[in-house]
């Protein structure tokens, strides 16, 4: 049997039970022993912090993923969580630094959502942007929250596209221990494991964790054009970049390599309401991703490594009417000191890295049942931040809180034979921050949730983010919701204080000087996003259900790379690098200047139908459109252009089947044109919308069988269609080059992987 022709029988066959009468099903307990309504009835607790709440009437737009969903479907991490989620876009491979991009309704990076676990944050406390692949498992949850829009009226800062929410199982009745195991093509190695007891009446703990490594395919293989030439440069140590040929004086390792590595692990102790979480993960991906390998060294000595470590101590205690849940977190980012890269912009040298970034925060939140119809949640939030951001490329890697350092490249005998140290810089700051919220449900069904939250950072001032929320009920079959959600981005250090570029000796060799460096901008302000959404739901019978969400955000304060503007000569008059004489022609800063409009919707059919007590299935199909235009200079010289980053249209689909211990989830996912985000890459007949690559269609499936209740083989299959497709990349420009890290990157966007299939097995003890 052809690949194509086992592509289309994985998903026709459980299409085909379509045809099966309604009359023929019948209730009976299957996968979580829930119907189409009680699992789009799940509760989920990030729409309100202090309670659980219904996904269906919760103020909020809610997609809920259960734990025999993670299951059944082969989720491995958030990742691919995200990937089958509408309104979500998925770049893999696109970037160096953080290997992916994640959109989320056309607002792109991962500093613009929180990841959260409990409610905890353990997304980087200083909002760097890191990797989201397998360092953020999924194994060990008992359901995944996506709630889309602006949060920071709950959650402050960076709660701007969306929150996720990861929930473990707080109600331990019973001990259990898992184990997974899994490899596939290309040296792919999955390994997971959970545990969970009760430890007497009043104690309980669960401790999971996961570790991956996946060398990847050999991309020359499959994109020939791409990577021809690439050995034989690795062998001889000189490259052909676009400047012409370079030898680097570092040696260079002739072994190619393209390897991912990830791990993450969760601890949670629970006595008689007094929690104690952790969490700590570690991603590396490759240094190279989308860089053209003439221009970038391919092997295992260039890379990005981050982790992020959490502990929250909580207690939570119910008096009455009133509930009282007081936190306390330390949070800690690290970018791996070896972390480096290696291509044209370092002279094929290796330039090194260096950043973390702490928080310590205390929380207290309480809620009051006046009635059965209304509640009040407030809160109040203090948290100290210190930050070195990352800046400088380095010579060597540098180690400790407040390290020294040398820029890279910049040691000549007859400067400065020690080089110009890098002078990192430490920041540190405080925020306080207070919100309420009132919950109402009138004698009518109609239900009204108001709320604000007030935060003061030291670095930029005070933010206020109101929430309004409306959800109207009608005989349980249909519901209507109304909402308004505003929130801001703060600038990060990361932004606030990067710095790259290279200083080189004059042509007299009397001092040094740069053609153009990016410079900091201790003035930065908050991004700030308002957004307006009305969302239906409705149930034609207990089987079918169709959701249909229309959105509408206005996003201000963009930040933006500017030359030499107002801001630019108002900071560096002179145009010298700080704390020395060298001077600068061109200088770069992050800026508030742009502004964009979004606006968008989706429809979602949800079908599941019980054919007999050992067979079942259900879909879902979204079709999701979006569409929007944004100023990056906001009335400046530059015209208004279309939105970036995003396809028009995508279609998703998920299905499972089950038949006895047998379970099939197909997934397929097509997206129309994909558009350039570099700021350079617009088209030469209309300079008012960005180049596009083509779309694509994606096909993955994930077959499970149970042998016994304690033992499970699967099976996992990514592009069974095996196409040859792109995502967006910084570089992405297939008219012309765009500006800035493209000239090293791929034009025409990051090929992706070739068809891949792993299997595993899985155990319950």
């Amino acid at each position: 049997m052809r690949l194509k022709e086992l592509v289309v029988l994985l998903l026709v066959m459980p299409l085909s039970l379509f045809s099966q009468s309604r009359d023929d099903s019948i209730t009976v307990e299957q996968f979580s022993n829930l119907s189409l309504e009680e699992l789009m009835n799940v509760k989920v607790y990030g729409a309100a912090r202090t309670h659980g709440q219904s996904s269906v009437t919760a103020p909020a737009t809610v997609e809920v993923i259960t734990r025999e969903q993670i299951v059944s479907r082969g989720y491995r991490s958030l990742l691919d969580v995200l990937y089958d989620m509408p309104d979500i876009k998925i770049d893999y491979g696109v970037d160096p630094r953080w290997m992916n991009d994640i959109t989320i309704r056309g607002i792109r990076y991962m500093d613009k959502f929180q990841i959260l676990l409990n409610g905890v944050k353990i997304s980087p406390p200083t909002n760097d942007l890191i990797s989201v692949m397998e360092n953020y498992p999924v194994h060990f949850a008992k359901q995944v929250e996506i709630i889309y829009g602006p949060a920071s009226a709950l959650y402050g800062a960076d709660a701007f596209s969306g929150v996720i929410n990861i929930i473990t199982d707080q109600n331990i009745s019973e001990a259990e221990t898992r184990v997974t195991a899994e490899g596939g093509m290309y040296n792919l190695i999955n390994g997971n494991f959970y545990t969970q007891d009760d430890l007497g009446e009043d104690f309980s703990f669960s401790i999971g964790g996961q570790f991956f490594y996946d060398e990847q395919p050999d991309l020359a293989r499959f994109y020939p054009d791409l990577y021809q030439g690439m050995d034989e440069e690795l062998q001889s140590g000189t490259f052909n970049t676009i400047n012409g040929p370079i030898t680097p004086e570092t040696p260079v390792e002739p072994h190619k390599s393209h390897a991912l590595m990830a791990y993450g692990l969760f601890a949670g102790f629970d006595y008689n309401g007094l929690k104690l979480n952790y969490f700590g993960n570690y991603g590396r991906n490759p240094s190279t991703m989308a860089n053209s390998p003439h221009n970038s060294v391919y092997n295992h000595e260039q890379f990005f490594g981050h982790s992020v470590n959490m502990v929250n101590l909580s207690y939570e205690k119910q008096f009455d009417s009133f509930k009282s849940i007081s936190d306390v977190t330390y949070s800690r980012y690290n970018l791996d000191s070896r972390s480096n890269f290696r291509n044209l912009y370092s002279n094929m040298e290796p330039a090194y890295l260096f950043a973390y970034g702490w928080m310590t925060k205390a929380e207290q939140l309480i809620s009051y049942d006046m009635s059965d119809r209304f509640k009040l949640t407030a809160g109040l939030s203090f948290a100290h931040y210190v930050s070195m951001p990352r800046s400088n490329n380095l010579e060597y890697p540098v180690f400790g809180n407040d390290p020294g350092g040398i820029i890279v490249n910049s040691e000549y005998d007859f400067l400065l034979p020690d080089g110009i140290p890098a002078n990192l810089i430490q920041t540190k700051y405080n925020s306080v921050g207070g919100l309420a919220q009132a919950h109402y449900e009138f004698d009518f069904p109609l239900t009204i949730t108001a709320g604000a939250r007030i935060d003061n950072d030291e670095r930029y001032g005070t933010s206020l983010n109101p929430r309004l929320g409306l959800v109207y009920e009608e005989k349980e079959d249909f519901t209507m919701k109304a909402l308004y959600g505003t929130a801001y981005l703060a600038p990060s250090p990361q932004y606030m204080y990067d710095r790259y570029g290279t200083l080189v000796p004059t042509n007299d060799s009397s001092t040094y000087y740069a053609e153009f460096m990016q410079l900091p901008n201790e003035n930065l302000k908050p991004q700030k996003v308002q957004t307006v959404e009305i969302s239906f739901l409705k149930y034609f019978n207990d089987e079918l259900s169709v959701r249909a969400t229309g959105y509408t955000s206005f996003v201000s304060g963009l930040i933006s790379p500017v030359v030499n503007n107002e801001t630019v000569e108002s900071i560096y008059p002179d145009h010298l690098y700080p704390g020395t004489q060298y001077h600068i022609n061109a200088i770069q800063i992050n800026d508030n200047l742009g502004e964009s409009t979004i606006y968008g919707g989706n429809i979602i059919i949800d079908y599941k139908q019980i054919i007999s007590s050992v067979m079942s299935h259900r879909y879902a199909l979204s079709y999701s459109y979006i569409e929007g235009y944004t100023d990056i200079d906001e009335s400046g010289p530059t015209e208004e252009r279309n939105l970036p980053g995003i396809s028009n249209h995508t279609v998703k689909f998920r299905g499972t089947f089950k038949w006895g211990g047998l379970t099939v989830s197909p997934a397929l996912i097509w997206m129309s044109d994909q558009r350039a985000i570099n700021a350079a890459s617009v088209q030469s007949a209309d300079v008012t919308k960005y180049q596009t690559i083509p779309g694509f269609v994606l096909v993955n499936a994930h077959v499970n069988y149970d042998i016994t209740k304690k033992l499970a083989v699967f099976l996992s299959g990514h592009n069974l269609l095996d196409e040859r497709y792109r995502n967006i990349n910084i570089g992405a420009a297939p008219e012309s080059m765009g500006a800035g890290s493209a000239a090293v990157e791929f034009a025409g966007g990051a090929p992706q992987n070739p068809f891949r299939i792993s299997a595993g097995f899985r155990i319950s003890l």
